[in-house]
């Protein structure tokens, strides 16, 4: 299983360097944020500090401030002009302006003769001028009581933005090109900074920012990188090239580590690895519970690495494809033909086999590179997901109608993201009708009965759930952003990632609850966020009725094996304890009790 999260490899024998016996030796606690296990040098990736600036004031020449400035302008002007033509020629004129509203601010002398007076009348870093004079805009704004100007000191800050992010972290690329092989320690976890490529791939992740179910979290899940989320204090302690052992089961960081240590978690290993063994050799037989109750178990797939992982590893088919990393992955907004053939390429993989593709599902923590959504305030309940996709009819049936095409040659099917209301999935699925119109009459093939469904992710959804159900063929629970919702934690703050847990009871309640109204209706109902793909949690969603789950691809062996050693009525008396429990620990803990006595071999899953 290359690439698997729980694949280890370790230089135990021939480490690339020796540990010097007076650098540094500590263990620190933090969070699990992607299982398994990694061991390798630091590479540290924090924004760079200037020699001549200490705390934000200028301690050197003010004029190497200036002229670092001035020269990120020029190069930010170059990238929004690229933008603007991309756009323009993707989208729409309309589309573009933003962008070339945006360089015209960058060519406003008298707010960039302010911000440059601002560093040579204070003596202060760039990032302190803008900040200054941001300020003061934003108060001359606010003087005009109109929403329109709001909305444009809005694209002035996020012009801005973009100035300050490009100047604190310029290395980021150069650095990238050093970190194979490394064990990358960083700030912030963008989705840029975790490359597929073999050859660029890092061996793990120690991150300050980014909570256990953000975006960069889920792909570097995806690409078998072992992470974990350490406070600042902590992570402060990592030097460039010092040894790091990270334990992704624990969330725990070692910094160079003693042997003793090596050698534990090299034991370790080789007996997850013959566990392994025995249950990828099973993965491809039908999975059923003691009882002979059938289970589905599909993949969450957005590469040709989870392809090929599902493949191998005896999925049911694609349960969820996160069409947005081949959105990413270009330059520009993919064209129709291009998102045909990669749809087509994709159902050729699993014949006879369910493929879910769930529409463009962007914002929150998810970006695209070629397109700038704006700053707001809070992402994850601002402009995302479907409501961006209503808003650009372009790109949305573009994807529609290659998703309708592909599905001639397989059994597609489509789900359509944050759904909130029954007007949300008629609006859908009259873009849709409006597909196979056109579709039809330009004589192109399409599968004419492909069935689309609602992801329920918002408590608005679960309210709703009876009117949303009706109106398609199948529901999918996404237990990521449910959980974020559900208990108003936002999943990528540190401060109160405790707080994110899937095992909390109201979600376990709301989970159970869509479960009961799915199967009332007679919808198909699945569950495609990273609790599915969680050992701890199978006996539960199985005593609440789930038969279908879709995970993380090298974790399907192993679901596969536990669901075969329960029986229902025993899952049945699980949840049902669990129902009646008030604090999140004691259902964690009755839920490890439980997996134990049922499964002894998750002690070689989770050691």
């Amino acid at each position: 299983m290359a690439n698997s999260p729980l694949k280890i490899k370790f230089p135990f024998l021939a480490p690339t360097k020796s540990i010097k016996k007076e650098a540094s030796v500590s263990t620190h606690n933090g969070f699990a944020l992607t299982p398994g296990v990694a061991f390798g040098e630091a590479l540290l990736l924090h924004p760079k500090k200037p020699a001549h600036i200490r705390d934000g004031i200028i301690t050197g020449d003010i004029e190497v401030e200036v002229e670092r400035f001035t020269n990120t302008i020029s190069i930010i002007k170059e990238e929004l002009l690229y933008l603007q033509k991309q756009v323009a020629a993707d989208i729409g004129e309309a589309e573009s302006a933003i962008f070339e509203f945006q360089s015209q601010v960058l060519e406003d002398m008298e707010l960039i003769d302010s911000i440059v007076k601002t560093i040579r009348g204070k003596k202060v870093g760039m990032n302190q001028a803008i900040d200054h004079i941001l300020d003061q805009t934003e108060t001359n704004f606010n003087k005009i009581q109109s929403p329109y100007f709001k909305d444009k000191f809005m694209d002035i800050r996020d012009v801005f933005t973009k100035l300050k992010d490009y100047i604190q972290t310029p290395q980021a690329k150069a650095v990238l090109e050093k970190a194979a092989e490394r064990i990358l320690v960083t700030d912030v976890v963008h989705p840029s900074i975790i490359p597929p490529s073999s050859e660029q791939k890092i061996k793990g992740l120690v991150t300050k920012i980014g909570g256990l179910g953000s975006h960069a979290t889920i792909l570097a899940r995806s690409y078998g990188i072992p992470a974990v989320g350490l406070a600042s204090e902590m992570a402060e302690k990592v030097e460039d090239g010092d040894l790091i052992l990270i334990d992704g089961h624990a969330g725990t960081v070692f910094i160079n580590p003693p042997q003793d240590i090596l050698t534990a978690y090299q034991h370790t290993i080789k007996e997850f690895e013959a566990y392994k063994s025995k249950v990828v050799k099973a993965a491809h037989e039908e999975t059923k519970t003691r009882d002979g109750v059938k289970v589905q178990i599909g993949a969450n797939c957005c590469t040709e690495v989870d392809i090929g992982q599902a493949t191998s590893n005896g999925a049911d088919g694609i349960g969820l494809f996160r069409t947005e990393f081949i959105f990413y992955v270009h330059s520009a907004f993919p064209t129709e033909e291009e998102q045909f053939e990669i749809y087509k390429g994709i159902l050729t993989r699993f014949p006879g086999k369910p493929t879910v593709f769930r529409t463009l599902d962007i914002g929150g923590d998810k970006f695209l590179p070629y397109f700038a959504i704006p700053q707001q305030l809070n992402p994850f309940l601002g402009w995302r997901s479907l409501k961006i996709s209503f808003d650009m009819p372009r790109v949305f049936k573009s994807q529609i109608r290659a998703i309708l095409r592909a599905a001639h040659w397989g059994q597609a099917q489509i789900l359509f993201p944050m759904v909130t209301s029954y007007y949300d999935i008629v609006k859908a699925k009259e873009y849709i009708s409006s597909c196979k119109e056109d579709l039809a009459r330009e004589g192109l093939e399409f599968d004419d009965r492909i069935p689309c469904g609602a992801m329920i992710e918002v408590p608005a959804a679960v309210t709703c759930f009876n009117d949303i159900a009706r109106e398609v063929d199948f529901v999918s629970i996404g237990t990521n952003d449910l959980t974020q919702h559900m208990l108003a934690v936002d999943r990528n703050n540190p401060r109160v990632a405790p707080f994110y847990t899937f095992h909390h009871p109201a979600v376990v309640s709301v989970i159970g609850e869509i479960i009961e109204k799915a199967n009332l209706l007679g919808k198909p109902v699945s569950l495609c966020g990273e609790m599915a793909a969680n050992p701890y949690y199978v006996i539960l969603l199985l005593g609440l009725g789930l038969r279908d789950f879709s995970m993380v691809p090298s974790y399907i062996p192993i679901v596969k094996d536990i669901v075969k050693s329960l029986e229902l009525n025993d899952a049945r008396e699980v949840a049902k304890h669990i129902r009646g429990l008030k604090y999140s620990k004691e259902i964690l803990g009755y839920l490890k009790n439980k997996t134990a006595e049922f499964y002894p071999d998750i002690t070689k899953v989770l050691k």
